[in-house]
């Protein structure tokens, strides 16, 4: 059985600065207040949910997540989601024959949910 991947460090500030969605591929800018400091993107996307951290909160706590990229503080990151994502709650079973992947981008205030086919790719800015 092969090891699950290493999540990767990134040492830059994970709040939302941007989001852009064209042809399929959501493109995610994260940094501080000031700048722009890395840019997550995920292809082939079919859906994305945007939610306020303090509605969910108790439905990110049911989350079973495994870390992909490791923000600068504590439980803020990128994840790969593999049971409780909210979005294949409101999907009911309609993509299971095509294995979609749930993905959970966290900030300290607003979070991310998207439903995509393969992992997200990270390029820092700074």
């Amino acid at each position: 059985m092969a090891n699950a991947p290493t999540a990767v460090d990134v040492k830059v500030r994970f709040y939302f600065r941007k989001l852009a969605f064209r042809d399929g591929v959501l493109k995610v800018i994260v940094g501080s207040d000031v700048e722009d400091q890395a840019e997550i993107s995920f292809e082939f996307v079919r859906m994305f949910a945007f939610l306020k951290e303090s509605d969910f909160h108790s439905d990110f706590r049911k989350y079973q997540r495994q870390q992909l990229i490791r923000g600068d503080e504590s439980m803020l990151g990128v994840y790969r989601l593999t049971q409780g994502a909210i979005l294949e709650r409101i999907l009911n079973n309609r993509m299971d024959a095509e294995n979609p992947q749930y993905f959970f981008v966290s900030t300290p205030d607003e979070c991310l949910e998207v439903v995509g086919f393969s992992d997200p790719k990270i390029k820092l800015l700074t």
